[in-house]
Formats: C-alpha cells, sequence, structure tokens
C-alpha cells in the first residue's frame, strides 16, 4: 500500500474528512479507476503516465482552479464525500467508460439546485 493510500485509509478510519481531504481521496480514486479503467492504447495520450503522476496532475490543476475547499457555495457534507470516494473506487469499468460517476460525487456540496425545487 503506497504511503497516501495508507493517509486516506487513516483519514477514513480517524474520522475527520475536511474538503481538502476529500480532494486528495477523491484525486487518488479517480486516477486509479483511469489506469484500471482506460484502454491501453489510450494510455500514451493522457497528460499523465502514472497514478502518481495523475494525482500531481489533478492536484496542479487545483491549485490553479480550486477545490472543494476553496468553494464557499459549497456546503460539504463528509459522509456524501467518504461515500463518492468510496463508490467511484468500486465503479465498474463500463460505467466509468460511459461517463456515469457515481451520485453521491455530484451530492458533495449539498443537493443541487435542481434536486431541490
Amino acid at each position: 500500500m503506497s504511503s497516501r493510500a495508507a493517509l486516506l485509509t487513516f483519514v477514513f478510519a480517524v474520522g475527520c474528512y475536511s474538503p481538502d481531504d476529500h480532494d486528495a481521496a477523491y484525486d487518488l480514486a479517480f486516477c486509479e479507476k483511469v489506469f484500471e479503467c482506460e484502454e491501453e492504447d489510450a494510455i500514451p495520450f493522457l497528460p499523465y503516465a502514472t497514478v502518481e503522476e495523475c494525482v500531481l496532475f489533478r492536484e496542479e490543476a487545483r491549485a490553479e482552479s480550486g477545490g472543494t475547499s476553496d468553494d464557499e457555495t459549497c456546503d460539504f457534507d463528509a459522509g456524501v464525500g467518504k461515500a463518492c470516494v468510496e463508490d467511484l473506487t468500486t465503479l465498474a469499468c463500463p460505467s466509468y467508460d460511459e461517463g456515469r460517476f457515481p451520485a453521491a460525487c455530484t451530492q458533495v456540496c449539498g443537493p443541487s439546485e435542481a434536486s431541490e425545487g
């Protein structure tokens, strides 16, 4: 287990789960899913060649554009954030390939306006 994966396991177990923790856990789960599900011949066209490079790429992009913790309109729900990452980790490749990501991932910042009305 990588040190990053061990850290995320610790964060899940301890119960403290911040927006920053969520962003890091989501990036790791997403990047692992990319390398699990992408066709091998598509990998050379990605802007990264490993899970670790993918995580770094996403961290740098978030630093430029902001993440969950930087979103002032986000009413972060730690339980939903954990469910999002757990569901993403177990997401089947056909769903990933079709761009169907876990519903919890769209609800991390509270219910969407479409579901409120």
